[in-house]
């Protein structure tokens, strides 16, 4: 709410999701407090890379995106208003995806050679050791998927033109291939 105090209430609850890492205890809560939840996709995900902070505010409050900003924080506003005619209607303002494209994962090259860590594999579409191709401006590349206790890996199965150091996306182009490019986003 935008009469919270921002340095009582908002930015403490903040931080500590921001700094938070998911782990098994985290899944298991969770799916046991929803039947809606699929433990193993739960578990899928928090192997990727940790979630994005998103604030959620009723108005918009001047400074609070500034002040939030070292927690790598978005900051939304959803307001609800009633028409003359009892009618509801929505207005959304604010950090939100504006990609033409689906993103699927953000990845980067390991340290061991041909290996990309991926930083969202639940969306990846394949199990433990099966194989994905993904388009590239170079052609296309063969890669299987290689899980660890904690994280997940694509291991090329021949060479590939990807440099380490570079943050890389994998997206769903329009016809539903897998695509691999630099990304636009910030590490």
């Amino acid at each position: 709410m935008g009469h919270h105090s921002l340095e009582g209430h908002v930015i403490p609850q903040v931080r500590r999701l921001a700094r938070s890492t998911y782990q098994d205890a985290e899944a298991d809560y969770l799916c046991a407090h929803s039947n809606a939840l699929d433990r193993p996709k739960v578990m899928e995900m928090i192997k990727g890379e940790q979630p994005r902070v998103l604030v959620v505010a009723n108005i918009p409050v001047p400074g609070w995106k500034d002040q939030l900003r070292p927690f790598n924080a978005a900051v939304a506003i959803f307001q609800i208003f009633r028409s003359r005619f009892n009618r509801y209607v929505y207005r959304i303002n604010g950090d939100f995806p504006t990609e033409d494209y689906e993103i699927i994962s953000t990845c980067r090259c390991w340290d061991i050679h041909r290996f990309l860590k991926i930083d969202a594999p639940t969306q990846l579409g394949i199990k433990r050791g099966e194989i994905i191709t993904l388009y590239h401006e170079a052609g296309a590349m063969d890669w299987q998927r290689v899980d660890t206790a904690d994280a997940v890996f694509l291991h090329a199965l021949r060479d590939h033109p990807l440099q380490k150091g570079l943050l890389y996306q994998i997206v769903r182009q329009g016809d539903g291939t897998l695509a691999i490019q630099v990304s636009t986003k910030k590490k």
